[in-house]
């Protein structure tokens, strides 16, 4: 599934979980996603909004504990970019990879985890 494909597919109120889940995949993978198609992955639930919000966290540099207190509702999000700065439709993923490298994530019953090395 191409970029352009995924962004696509979480904007359709009729795409499949299977579709949601791999489109939310691409999308987290790629430095080209914007914060605004993480949002849409928020909107459509299940495991494309794990997805998303986890893709949010890693981004913005927000931090959650636990998987309990990540924040899942679209609207509070936008809150949050507009109230610190970011962009929706900015090319995000680049920025934030130049600040940091992400080495390793993990989502489920024990949480959020993030193991991260800032560049020398």
């Amino acid at each position: 599934m191409t970029l352009q494909e995924a962004k696509k597919i979480v904007r359709d109120e009729h795409a499949s979980l299977f579709d949601l889940a791999h489109a939310a995949a691409v999308l987290a993978s790629s430095a080209s996603s914007s914060f605004e198609d993480f949002v849409e992955c928020l909107k459509r639930g299940g495991y494309c909004a794990d997805i998303g919000t986890t893709a949010l966290y890693l981004r913005t540099g927000r931090m959650a504990r636990k998987y309990e207190e990540m924040e899942f509702d679209p609207e509070s999000w936008i809150a949050y970019l507009h109230q610190h700065g970011f962009e929706m439709a900015a090319q995000s993923g680049k920025d934030y990879a130049e600040r940091m490298l992400i080495l390793e994530v993990a989502v489920g019953h024990a949480g959020l985890k993030r193991v991260v090395r800032q560049p020398s």
